[in-house]
C-alpha cells in the first residue's frame, strides 16, 4: 500500500470579502477528517494557512515534498483559495486562471502578481505538482469558481508525468460558483467533504461522490 501525505492550503486574503477564519476553518475541518481516514500522521500532514499560504511558502513546501516523496507515496492536496482570471495573454496559460495566494494588499493585476511571484497561475501550479515524484496525486480544488479550471489541468500539462494516476476534484461544476454554509463559517463543499470522510465507507471516490451529493442538496441559487 502507498503511504499517504496531505498538503492543505487555506488562504482568505485580507482584501477578500470572506473572513480569514473561513479558509482556516474549512482547511482544518477537512484535514482533521482526512488524516485519520488515510492514516496520515503529523509528519505526513502539511498545512499552509493564510499568512503561511504565500506563493513563496507553497514553493518551499513543494520543494520539500519533491525531495521527500517517491514511488511508495500518495499525495492528497486540498486547496481552499480564491481563483482569479488571468489577465495576461491566454496563450501563456492553458486555463487562464490564477491561484490568489496570500498578500497583504490586492495586486493591481494578475499579470503583475504572477511576475512578482505573489500569485501562481494554475498552469504553474500543475507544473509544481509534477515536480513531486509521488506515485499518485489527488488534487481537490475548493475555490469560488473552480469549475473554470480545465479538468485536464494535470494530465494535459506539458510536463505531465505520463502514466502516473492523478485525480482532480472540483468543488463546483459548469456554470456553478462554490458557496459557503448557511452560517458562513465554512465552505459548503468542505463541510460536506468532512462529513463524508467521517461517515462514508468505501474508496475515496465513494467519499467524494457523497460529498458532491450533500453539497448539491444544500446548495442554493446565488
Amino acid at each position: 500500500d502507498l503511504e499517504n501525505h496531505i498538503l492543505g492550503i487555506g488562504n482568505c486574503p485580507p482584501w477578500n470579502p470572506q473572513s480569514l477564519e473561513v479558509c482556516k476553518h474549512s482547511l482544518e475541518k477537512v484535514v482533521t477528517s482526512l488524516a485519520p481516514r488515510v492514516d496520515a500522521g503529523p509528519d505526513n500532514t502539511h498545512q499552509l494557512i493564510n499568512e503561511g499560504a504565500s506563493a513563496a511558502a507553497l514553493k518551499r513546501k513543494a520543494t520539500e515534498l519533491a525531495s521527500r516523496l517517491g514511488p511508495s507515496d500518495r499525495l492528497i492536496i486540498y486547496a481552499n483559495v480564491p481563483l482569479g482570471k488571468d489577465d495576461t495573454d491566454p496563450a501563456t496559460d492553458q486555463s487562464g486562471y490564477v491561484l490568489e495566494l496570500w498578500s497583504g494588499q490586492r495586486p493591481e493585476t494578475a499579470g503583475q502578481a504572477i511576475s512578482e511571484g505573489t500569485w501562481i497561475s494554475t498552469s504553474a501550479f500543475a507544473a509544481m505538482i509534477h515536480t513531486i515524484p509521488a506515485a499518485e496525486v489527488i488534487l481537490i480544488l475548493d475555490t469560488n469558481n473552480s469549475h473554470a479550471v480545465n479538468l485536464h489541468l494535470l494530465d494535459g500539462h506539458s510536463v505531465d508525468l505520463k502514466g502516473r494516476p492523478e485525480a482532480l476534484v472540483s468543488s463546483s461544476g459548469s456554470g456553478q460558483v462554490a458557496n459557503y454554509s448557511a452560517d458562513r463559517t465554512i465552505s459548503l463543499f468542505a463541510k460536506h467533504l468532512a462529513l463524508a470522510l467521517q461517515a462514508t465507507d468505501g474508496s475515496m471516490q465513494d467519499v467524494i461522490a457523497e460529498a458532491v451529493k450533500g453539497t448539491r442538496q444544500a446548495a442554493i441559487p446565488i
